[in-house]
């Protein structure tokens, strides 16, 4: 049998975190309901839209925590004679001989999925699973060793794995800058404030000026995250059916130079506004 792919580890930690998340969201707008109760106090009309939101957190928190249970369940792996897809209910198997086609409904570096029809079954697995680039070409190459290359289009099936090259990449980036992304939101946040109290003689100016500051490390990032998605698109080759691989060194210089520009922006136009609106008081 060969490699076991399983969808990324954000799905696989996220059935277990999803619970906490959402159970603490209910203890909070359930609470005071609770409390309300239990002191047969009168109802206040302030604590009407609780009986809405709590209920539709439990909805909401069930429908997530068995969408990532599901996904972090399965696995698929490429065997000699066949796909052997495994999930929380058994597993299927599906022969090469007896695939019919594949699909590749999705949007270009965004997301999508692979569906891979057979006579007899039909499995599909999105970008989201760990490494699917190498899955892809594990396909492809058992598919076209056995002069199965009509089951599939090959421009459509390029694509697609541009895109799975992408978004496997991103996720891999996006696990060493998270915290750090984190950190920089936070701070840039804390800052903004004061410099909104000190500097924005209205309360939409502040609003403003605090919503700037906590989006731009953010904004910075994915405008980074498009260089990336512009180097797959350049450097990939159909002929060969291969992308670029990952250029840690690059990738590490590109985000600190952003990071430093936006900041540079970012607190460069903040100072100038300040001094101008402290200028004009004076």
């Amino acid at each position: 049998m060969g490699k076991e792919y399983r969808y990324i580890k954000l799905i696989r930690w996220g059935q277990y975190v999803i619970p906490l998340f959402f159970g603490i969201g209910v203890i909070l707008t359930g609470g005071p309901l609770v409390l309300l109760v239990l002191s047969d106090s009168a109802f206040s009309p302030a604590l009407l839209p609780l009986l809405f939101l709590t209920p539709i957190l439990v909805v909401e928190g069930v429908l997530f925590w068995y969408l990532y249970y599901r996904l972090a369940g399965i696995s698929v792996s490429i065997g000699d004679e066949a796909i052997v897809y495994k999930h929380r209910r058994g597993k299927k198997r599906i022969p090469f001989d007896e695939i019919t086609g594949l699909k590749f409904p999705s949007a270009r570096y965004v997301g999508g999925w692979i569906k891979i029809i057979s006579k007899n079954d039909t499995i599909r697995l999105t970008t989201a699973v760990e490494n699917i680039s190498d899955f892809l070409q594990e396909l492809k190459a058992s598919l076209d060793n056995r002069r199965l290359s009509d089951r599939y289009d090959r421009a459509q099936f390029f694509r697609f794995l541009k895109t799975a090259v992408y978004l496997g990449q991103s996720w891999a980036r996006a696990y060493l800058v998270l915290w750090r992304l984190v950190v920089l939101t936070i701070f840039s946040a804390v800052i903004g404030f004061v410099l909104a109290v000190l500097g924005s003689p209205g309360s939409l100016g502040r609003v403003v000026w605090v919503s700037v500051s906590f989006l731009w490390p953010t904004v910075v990032y994915l405008a980074t995250e498009v260089v990336f998605a512009r180097r797959i698109a350049k450097g990939s080759d159909e002929e060969s059916f291969t992308c670029p691989s990952r250029d840690i060194v690059y990738e590490t210089i590109l985000y600190d130079k952003a990071v430093r520009l936006g900041a540079s922006l970012y607190f460069g136009t903040s100072l100038g506004v300040l001094a101008l609106w402290l200028f004009s008081r004076y």
